[in-house]
């Protein structure tokens, strides 16, 4: 993003922004009176993204308030807390495909009697449809199961036979760690929507499944449609509101035989917004309709606004923090 444009946007509401890199934070000073806006990353292994973490966790001991918060932040390249968090979630016009978690192959050995399928296999982390099976049989998941969750090493291997050598009882540790999550499987649909929302602003991509295949994301096959089902709008809608956040992506598909809209995932963070730079237009809720506007978004703009209103809605009047030039 262009962060002189995002710069100037809060200039607008009176709001003074620093662009500071995460090793030039200063722990020592008190973060209470400030609002930290931040990203992730996606880097192999995860383990810049764990330096943010530990970044992130101290800001906010020191008292400052992270936008989005820090759940939003473990839920990025986490779907096996994504699944746990959405586990718990009752919400009027949403469905959740019923989960399972696993941090080990013999967990999910252990479990297998009581699986049923067809069901979905993921990796805890990935985009674009990667690390997405369906599995067909326990044949099938112990094979596709133990390929996604290998985290073999021969030095480790070599060292854990050695032990079980010289002490008794000693178990050794799994070669398969990397979590999965089981999601049920819904049959017979043509495709999802891809949906963000930011303020009162709704994008919709509608994306069909890949030939052959029961997977959407990343198959290349889009369109931005007018003709979204309100149910579609009003859950993702709604996603915002219950988890408080100041913007969202939401995969969610819609089963027109029982106007079910079902949530596949979500993200607060770190998401893809080709569907809001590319849309010819957005939804916006009037009345209690739902109302087509015909025009294009710039991101940068659209981000700050719903930062502010996102702060102005759960954090009180907006300029009661900011510095000065």
């Amino acid at each position: 993003m262009d962060l002189d444009k995002i710069k100037n946007k809060f200039s607008e509401y009176g709001m003074y922004i620093e662009i500071i890199p995460f090793q030039d934070v200063d722990f020592s000073q008190d973060w209470s009176e400030y609002y930290v806006l931040y990203q992730s990353s996606e880097d192999r292994g995860l383990l810049y993204k764990g330096y943010i973490s530990d970044v992130l966790t101290m800001l906010e001991k020191l008292g400052a308030t992270l936008i989005p918060n820090f759940e939003a932040f473990y839920c990025h390249e986490n779907k096996v807390y994504q699944s746990l968090l959405g586990n718990n979630i009752e919400l009027e016009g949403v469905k959740i495909p019923k989960s399972s978690v696993y941090g080990t192959l013999e967990c999910l050995e252990n479990d297998i009697e009581n699986i049923h399928f067809p069901i979905v296999l993921k990796s805890a982390e990935g985009c674009q449809s990667k690390g997405v099976a369906l599995i067909k049989s326990q044949k099938e998941l112990r094979s596709t199961a133990k390929k996604l969750m290998s985290t073999f090493n021969f030095k480790d291997v070599l060292r854990y036979k050695l032990k079980s050598f010289f002490k008794d009882g000693y178990i050794m540790e799994s070669s398969h760690r990397s979590k999965v999550i089981l999601q049920e499987f819904v049959p017979d649909l043509p495709g999802d929507y891809k949906v963000l929302v930011y303020k009162n602003k709704t994008y919709a991509l509608k994306r069909l499944n890949r030939k052959n295949d029961f997977r959407a994301s990343g198959s290349g096959r889009f369109e931005f449609s007018t003709d979204v089902p309100d149910e579609v709008l009003q859950a993702a809608n709604n996603l915002v509101e219950h988890f408080k956040c100041p913007y969202i992506s939401v995969d969610l598909a819609f089963d027109p035989r029982g106007k079910e809209v079902h949530l596949i995932e979500f993200q607060f963070l770190m998401f893809g917004t080709y569907t809001l730079e590319k849309s010819p237009h957005y939804f916006v809720k009037e009345d209690a309709n739902w109302k087509v506007i015909e025009q294009n978004s710039v991101l940068e703009h659209e981000l700050v606004d719903s930062i502010v209103d996102y702060i102005s809605k759960y954090h009180g009047e907006v300029g009661k923090y900011h510095g000065e030039d």
